[in-house]
């Protein structure tokens, strides 16, 4: 079964070493600012990260915000090997849709994401997600998924009660589970994001960092007559950043003493 059937496909070896360590040199430079940390040593991003985090937890954040910004994460789609792949997969003008840093810390439990579906500024059902790992992984953690559930398209989340969208157990009940939990920086993985996909936790002693870019197809957008979107997104999930979703969350239960969800 291929990436139809599954809704995902795994990648040994796609991306070029040089377009990810720019995205990581990129990075340590950033940090650099506000601490000492050398560019040529193999651990500077936890190292740096590290260092920041004990400084001031407001600077931790808004780097973190910074990394997420950098022009070099959608310049990941001119890698050649990616670029010939996502053609590939269908998409023939790939839409920029959203591209971020994503940072899982050992046993951090607190920030994973639960099954859900990535539906937000979608433009298209042939969108792509590009998950491109920044560290390797030998089964300390990584990305779970459900084969096959893309084909649901898209299902109506709820909240956890720590403020986490996740898709209800029944609407994957049936399907079996995989976790993509071995691999190298230069390996990827690109899924369709009505997958439903959850994070898996993080063990061992480094932070595991993954760089993702979503597309979406430009000739694949006959509904923008009625709107930009081919679905209307706010019936499906609540629109609002992880962030302020988990905010609300602890408010609620500070105020209450019960959780939201």
């Amino acid at each position: 079964m291929g990436y139809a059937e599954e809704g995902y496909e795994f990648c040994e070896e796609l991306i070029g070493r040089k377009t990810i360590d720019s995205i990581k040199q990129n990075m340590v430079r950033v940090m650099q600012q506000f601490c000492d940390v050398s560019p040529d040593d193999p651990d500077a991003l936890d190292k740096g990260f590290a260092e920041i985090t004990k400084q001031d937890r407001k600077l931790r954040g808004n780097v973190l915000k910074i990394f997420s910004r950098m022009a070099s994460l959608p310049l990941l789609l001119r890698d050649e090997k990616l670029e010939a792949k996502v053609r590939e997969l269908g998409v023939e003008i790939p839409i920029l849709q959203a591209y971020s840093i994503v940072c899982m810390e050992p046993g951090e439990s607190r920030f994973l994401f639960l099954p859900h579906q990535d539906l937000k500024d979608r433009t298209s059902f042939e969108s792509l997600v590009i998950w491109a790992p920044l560290s390797p992984c030998n089964g300390e953690g990584g990305i779970g998924v459900y084969p096959g559930s893309h084909k649901k398209g898209p299902i109506k989340h709820d909240l956890s009660p720590e403020g986490h969208l996740r898709v209800p157990d029944e609407a994957v009940r049936g399907f079996s589970k995989h976790e993509v939990v071995r691999f190298k920086e230069t390996d990827c993985l690109i899924f369709s994001p009505y997958l439903v996909h959850w994070s898996v936790l993080t063990t061992g002693r480094k932070v595991r960092w993954t760089a993702i870019v979503k597309v979406d197809d430009g000739l694949s957008t006959g509904h923008l007559r009625q709107a930009i979107h081919p679905f209307a997104v706010s019936d499906f999930i609540d629109e609002r950043t992880n962030e302020d979703r988990l905010k609300e969350a602890d408010r609620l239960r500070q105020e209450t003493g019960y959780a939201a969800g």
